[in-house]
């Protein structure tokens, strides 16, 4: 009784919130996108693909992007619902961590999990946006897993000289990581090219690299990805009428 005392008034909050935004704006979820919304179950299927990711991006910063170009239908199923299990048990154990009379380090662990996990829940759950993946959702949540250096700290205990060590060459690496990242933003044509190694199929990144060709009259090298995407769908209008136009100018 004590702790629903303790609590209720910020579930009421959130209630109240949800019911505002509903009665205002119509509707939950991303109203502004209109006709270029997700499915919702493409959405949902590989939300917890997304989030794994998001954490691997976190540690180990390869791969970043200023745009990301998922296909769920390209991921096995069995892949999504142990993605799926995963999710789910780290927000279990991050819970029974937290509520738990364990040490403080494993309290902040299970906190720092429970945090990232709540504060991507608006984009990273049932509620389908635009963008299957954006970077700057995991901005606000990345906090949350400050608390793992903590805990790392406490199980290291005695092998400090060693943890040391590992840490050196971990912050050379992000260095690294960092400097290469760094010349990615050269230009925008530059931080595109990273988008279209990344995702060869792109969309976006063809159709937005085949402009800035046609802006830097390289006309051949625009209408060569614009054949490329009308190749990968014939039904892309944004490429069918950039192509006429080209033509059409020429």
């Amino acid at each position: 009784r004590a702790r629903l005392r303790t609590y209720a008034p910020y579930w009421g909050i959130v209630v109240a919130y949800l019911m505002f935004r509903f009665l205002y704006f119509g509707g939950m979820g991303d109203l502004e996108g209109l006709d270029n919304v997700q499915k919702a179950s493409d959405y949902i299927s590989v939300q917890p693909l997304v989030i794994l990711r998001y954490v691997a991006l976190l540690f180990v910063p390869k791969g970043l992007a200023i745009d990301h170009y998922l296909v769920p239908a390209e991921y096995p199923l069995g892949l999504k619902i142990l993605a799926a299990l995963f999710v789910f048990a780290s927000a279990g154990g991050a819970l029974w961590l937290l509520c738990k009379r364990s040490e403080t380090w494993a309290k902040l662990a299970g906190f720092g999990c429970l945090w990232f996990l709540l504060c991507l829940a608006p984009t990273s759950s049932v509620l389908p946006t635009v963008d299957f993946m954006v970077e700057r959702r995991v901005y606000l949540a990345a906090f949350g897993l400050l608390a793992l250096p903590w805990g790392a700290a406490e199980i290291v205990g005695k092998r400090r000289q060693e943890a040391w060590i590992v840490l050196g060459f971990y912050a050379a690496f992000l260095a690294s990581v960092a400097i290469a990242r760094n010349s990615d933003f050269e230009s925008n044509e530059k931080a595109w090219l990273k988008v279209a190694e990344i995702y060869p199929t792109s969309p976006r990144a063809l159709n937005t690299l085949a402009n800035i060709y046609v802006d830097k009259k390289d006309y051949a090298g625009a209408v060569a990805l614009y054949e490329k995407l009308i190749a990968l769908n014939a039904n892309d209008y944004f490429a069918t009428t950039n192509l006429g136009s080209l033509y059409a100018d020429e």
